[in-house]
């Protein structure tokens, strides 16, 4: 797995999260015929990106590949390509610097299950908008389920053997998570042709049950920066940061309401 933060400046446009579809159709362009292929017609990509604004012309793409010689691929691009034309945008993008992280799925997993104590939750950061399809409707409000299903299905692409993709094991993390605390907003993400409607903010979510059903949530939600989360995460959609919550930071925010109410 490989998470790229590229960036990248654009001094005849002004960014905004909407490049992400543009800068999705600008990567297309730059990858051999058989990934485009690919990337078209999986109906679980292996890429997720998108982009955060932070001054009038400078940006940061923040790029996920789940597949081990993509990744490879991508950090051999954005390495060699200094300057990428933009046909949608009829201008030039230049990179300015690029981190990259590298993890295998067994190193990602590891520190859940070696640490002494699970996690109790986590906070969810939605950084470009979010929606999941439910109903034939776009969700303008988020569930454990429809988020836990997103993401269970990126890790299932890639490790179909693990445990998230026994669907009782799924079930019981959904039910023993609960959402706590959230500051949401509705909002719209700019496509080509259409407008879709989701949410944006951050969300916390606390985990319950056994040890081993409370480390399985950390691995599933902590994943979300590495696959996005809902629908469209190749465009830009779904771009998410996470902070995992220990026993010690959830009791002091119980002693600090405790403390308001007394």
């Amino acid at each position: 797995m490989h998470k790229f933060q590229v960036r990248m400046s654009c001094p005849s446009r002004k960014p905004n999260p909407s490049f992400g579809s543009i800068l999705h159709g600008m990567l297309i362009d730059h990858l051999p015929d058989e990934w485009k292929e690919m990337l078209h017609s999986e109906q679980i990509r292996p890429v997720s990106q998108w982009v955060e604004g932070i001054n009038e012309t400078d940006f940061i793409w923040h790029v996920s590949a789940l597949d081990e010689s993509l990744g490879d691929m991508l950090g051999e691009l954005f390495r060699k390509e200094n300057d990428w034309e933009c046909r949608y945008l009829n201008t030039s993008m230049h990179i300015e610097t690029v981190s990259q992280k590298q993890t295998g799925f067994q190193e990602y997993i590891e520190p859940f299950y070696l640490a002494e104590e699970p996690h109790t939750g986590i906070n969810l950061i939605f950084r470009t908008v979010t929606t999941h399809k439910t109903q034939g409707k776009y969700a303008t409000f988020p569930s454990v389920s429809l988020i836990a299903n997103s993401i269970c299905k990126r890790i299932c692409s890639i490790r179909p053997d693990f445990s998230l993709s026994d669907p009782e094991c799924l079930e019981q993390i959904i039910e023993r998570t609960s959402i706590v605390r959230y500051q949401l907003r509705s909002a719209f993400y700019e496509l080509e042709h259409s407008r879709v409607t989701g949410y944006i903010g951050q969300m916390e979510l606390r985990f319950s049950g056994s040890d081993e059903l409370r480390r399985l949530a950390g691995i599933l939600f902590a994943f979300a920066p590495w696959s996005g989360v809902g629908i469209k995460t190749a465009l830009g959609m779904g771009g998410c940061d996470v902070s995992l919550l220990k026993r010690s930071e959830s009791a002091k925010k119980a002693e600090g309401i405790h403390g308001k109410l007394c």
